[in-house]
């Protein structure tokens, strides 16, 4: 974690939140140890800001792929991680879907819509293709939320085995076929 002058102005103003905590602690109960109690409110203050601060990460640069974003959580995800300043790639399975029309009425440059269907491997290149094309230079893709899937539920002896495969395939093979796609991406950013 790097150390700046805007870190230091936070621990300076819990510092003086800390003097006026102990200052009004030592008029209301007449404790005479107004210095020790200063000093550790403020330890303990400064403290939990710079491990917070720490755990913070820094969204300059970074660009994160989502795939299922047609509604729920992968759309969700997508704006949050729009909204805390990352590039989003978001994979959306129908590129005309209400999930891609919402995700286009943000008219951003950092919020891209794909169509991505992790089953078709020609989908997933050509996501490879744009994501490597629209990724500004300095820029890196550090993360890939592989959100996309699909259930059903019911009795063993009552679901087709063609439902069966397209969970599989959709589930499990595509999350991987994604990953292999951007892992060299991902590496390469230490993402």
């Amino acid at each position: 974690m790097l150390w700046t002058m805007d870190k230091t102005v936070v621990v300076l103003r819990w510092g003086m939140v800390s003097a006026a905590a102990s200052a009004v602690l030592n008029a209301v109960a007449g404790c005479c140890c107004c210095w020790g109690l200063f000093l550790s409110l403020w330890a303990l203050s400064s403290t939990a800001y710079a491990i917070s601060a720490a755990l913070q990460v820094p969204t300059e640069g970074r660009a994160v792929l989502v795939t299922g974003c047609d509604s729920g959580f992968g759309l969700a995800l997508a704006l949050h991680l729009h909204k805390l300043g990352l590039r989003v790639f978001a994979g959306c399975l129908q590129d005309d879907g209400e999930g891609a029309k919402e995700l286009r009425k943000e008219r951003s440059e950092r919020l891209h819509v794909l169509q991505l269907d992790v089953t078709s491997e020609k989908q997933v290149s050509r996501a490879v293709k744009e994501v490597k094309k629209l990724l500004p230079e300095g820029e890196v893709l550090w993360g890939l939320v592989n959100n996309a899937g699909w259930a059903t539920y019911g009795e063993v002896e009552w679901v087709p085995l063609d439902t069966v495969r397209r969970i599989v395939d959709i589930n499990t093979v595509g999350v991987l076929a994604v990953t292999k796609a951007f892992l060299p991406l991902i590496r390469r950013a230490k993402g």
